[in-house]
């Protein structure tokens, strides 16, 4: 009885770091951000970064229209190791230009 108690306790810890490392992955990644085509739809690019980190777009009659600024971070032995901006612009909820940078 105690080994399966064990090992119920190891395995839910497994889960928990897996779920954690998941949740740290960031989307915003230079791979993510050549997936952006100018025309794309802010939905379409929010299915591939993820929900933005800062939204100045004004919505008119359901079309989105501004700068939508998505912020990534990685890390190495817990401090950050490096931050990917990604800054897009709409207009009619199409994006209409783009910038990544990586510092």
């Amino acid at each position: 009885m105690k080994k399966v108690t064990k090992f119920c306790a190891v395995g839910l810890m497994v889960v928990s770091l897996v779920v954690v490392l998941a949740a740290c992955a960031t989307k915003v990644t230079s791979e993510n951000y050549a997936k952006l085509d100018i025309g794309m739809t802010y939905s379409k690019a929010k299915s591939i970064l993820g929900n933005p980190s800062r939204d100045e777009t004004t919505k008119v009659k359901g079309k989105r229209s501004g700068k939508v600024v998505w912020v990534g971070r990685t890390y190495s032995h817990g401090n950050i190791s490096k931050t990917y901006t990604a800054t897009i612009w709409f207009e009619n909820n199409k994006i209409t230009s783009k910038n990544f940078v990586t510092s």
